[in-house]
Parts: structure tokens; C-alpha cells; sequence
């Protein structure tokens, strides 16, 4: 990553967080989830709106950084070529990781996910093939639970999320994306008049406009 700094130009190590959160990398990635191996030309089918001259530009930024492993090359009509895969425990950030991160650094990776978010989105409510609520949907969800009933539901959630990954495209298929976003509050302290309040509100809270039927934020393509 380039600054300018007091006019003069400063290289900054760029963060494991700064190269995964691109939209075009984060495509990429996901292209590739599930054991996937393929080659440029396969993830460029898979990724048509991405011009191939910066699909090459960031397979080869994400496979200098590790994130992407050669596991295969093949000779096509004279010339090499190669098929890549998700380098094993190299996509993520961990938690660690996650904690050297600046609240701005947060604030900024946050802010790059909702441009791809919105681009996904606006892509979506241009396509007039399907009803908008077959196409497009978002809603927010608010539960009350105890950490144990947090993890249950995560669990539930990647299970349902996991048995669906190795789908392949197919001419009965739809590409569906769907986008999480947690954040969990701090306690109230017992008696105060948070606490209270929370004890009598309703135990979920549903506010959407025109949900898909996974009633999660999400796009269908």
C-alpha cells in the first residue's frame, strides 16, 4: 500500500485483511471455495463482469501472497496453463490476526465490503428477469441469547451454509450470494435501565423490505 505522507510517498505493508477484503479478490476467493481447483479461464466463466487483464492482475497478487496455490499445470494448444486452489488455512483472518487490526483499519475493511455488497445489490435490482423479491432481498434479525446459544446457532448456520458450497453451476442454477454481518452488544450490567428494558422487549425483531425466501442479506444473480 502506497501513502502519502508530509508530500513524500511511503510503502506500507499491506495487511493480510487489506488484500482478502477487495471485491474483485473476494470473487475470486469464493470462486475457489469448496476444494475447487480451476484454471484462469474457469474462474474468468465463473466472474464474467471482471475484465480479464485485472482477473489475471489479482490471481497473481492473491498467489504471491499464498492465498492461492498452484496444484496442476497443463499444456493448452502451446502454451502452460495453470489451475489454482485455495492454499490450505491461508483464507481469513484469524482472530489474532483480526486484533492488531486499528479500529480505522476495521472501519475501512468494513467500508470495502459494503461497496462490493453494493455493487452485488445494484447488479441484482438491474436484472429485471425475475421479481424483485425472487432477486433481491435484505432484513435484519435481532435475537437475545446466552454465548452457548450463540455458538448453536453459528453451528447451525455453517452446517446449512456448508452442505451447499461444492454445488457446481449448472443451467438449473442461480449464482445466490448471501452477506453476513454480526455485531453483538455489551451486557448491560444487571439492574441498570438497559438491562431492564431488554428483559421486556420482544425476543426477536424482523425488519426487512421485500426479504429473499432466506430472509438474510443476500442477492441472487
Amino acid at each position: 500500500m502506497i501513502i502519502i505522507w508530509k508530500g513524500r510517498l511511503r510503502l506500507m505493508k499491506e495487511s493480510k485483511a487489506d488484500l482478502i477484503v477487495h471485491p474483485i479478490r473476494m470473487k475470486i476467493i469464493q470462486t475457489l471455495i469448496g476444494d475447487r481447483r480451476l484454471s484462469v479461464q474457469q474462474i474468468g466463466e465463473r466472474l464474467p463482469e471482471v475484465p480479464q487483464a485485472s482477473l489475471y492482475r489479482h490471481i497473481r497478487k492473491l498467489a504471491e501472497a499464498g492465498v492461492l496455490q498452484v496444484v496442476e499445470e497443463r499444456a493448452v494448444r502451446g502454451t502452460l496453463e495453470k489451475v489454482y486452489a485455495l492454499a490450505a488455512a491461508s483464507v481469513g483472518v484469524s482472530a489474532d490476526e483480526a486484533a492488531t487490526e486499528t479500529h480505522e483499519a476495521h472501519i475501512r475493511h468494513f467500508m470495502t465490503f459494503l461497496g462490493s455488497m453494493l455493487t452485488d445489490f445494484d447488479s441484482a435490482l438491474a436484472s429485471e428477469e425475475l421479481p424483485f423479491e425472487q432477486r433481491a432481498g435484505y432484513s435484519q434479525l435481532t435475537f437475545y441469547l446466552t454465548e452457548e446459544e450463540q455458538l448453536e446457532l453459528f453451528k447451525e448456520i455453517s452446517d446449512a451454509f456448508q452442505r451447499r458450497m461444492g454445488h457446481e453451476p449448472g443451467p438449473d442454477r442461480r449464482k445466490l450470494t448471501v452477506n453476513t454481518i454480526l455485531t453483538i452488544q455489551k451486557k448491560p450490567a444487571a439492574g441498570t435501565a438497559a438491562s431492564s428494558a431488554a428483559e421486556e422487549s420482544e425476543p426477536d425483531v424482523n425488519r426487512s423490505v421485500h426479504p429473499a425466501p432466506t430472509e438474510t442479506k443476500g442477492d441472487i444473480q
